[in-house]
């Protein structure tokens, strides 16, 4: 597929038919290591999308019009649109907490938490190593994480989101005192 791309780009096609993106050498290296760097993460993230994760990375100089540009123009699934445009949108914002050194996991939680396995993984392969390495790092404490609680258990249970939050505000009222 890269050697697709390569020969649009030589013949002035690519320009014609994906103006809002621009074909250039470090998008074709990181293209070309794409398999390298989903085997290194493989057992930190799910199957990955490739095809999404390709669309992330060919997007990776466009700013956040020129994605949407694209997007709009070809017609993209609602997950590929969101998770193009979210990338687009928080790149900047996630690229400056990933330069700074002493970036702690809470951060990196609260930046990756609703991002897609694919757009943790985008981020992975454009940054540099000790990016890189804040990255792993993240995805390591994530992998290993695992909740005491969740929404299914409280589901399974029969609790509802206002019965849970009724019982838990009764249980730290005192006694003799109304929660009202």
């Amino acid at each position: 597929m890269i050697d697709i791309f390569k020969r649009l780009k030589e013949m002035g096609v690519w320009q014609r038919i994906l103006p809002e993106l621009e074909l250039t050498c470090e998008i074709i290296s990181y293209l070309e290591e794409l398999d390298k760097y989903c085997c290194q993460l493989r057992s930190f993230v799910d199957a990955v999308d490739r095809e999404l994760l390709i669309l992330l990375l060919l997007c990776h100089q466009a700013d956040e019009k020129q994605v949407a540009s694209f997007i709009e123009r070809y017609q993209w699934s609602k997950k590929y649109n969101n998770i193009m445009q979210k990338t687009a949108d928080e790149k900047n914002k996630i690229c400056t907490w990933l330069k700074k050194k002493n970036v702690p996991l809470s951060k990196l939680d609260l930046l990756f938490g609703e991002f897609s396995d694919e757009g943790i993984l985008y981020f992975y392969i454009v940054s540099d190593v000790p990016e890189q390495e804040r990255i792993l790092r993240y995805l390591q404490a994530r992998h290993e994480r695992v909740p005491d609680l969740t929404g299914a258990d409280l589901k399974q249970l029969g609790l509802s989101r206002v019965l849970f939050i009724e019982r838990f505000l009764s249980s730290c009222v005192a006694p003799g005192l109304t929660a009202s």
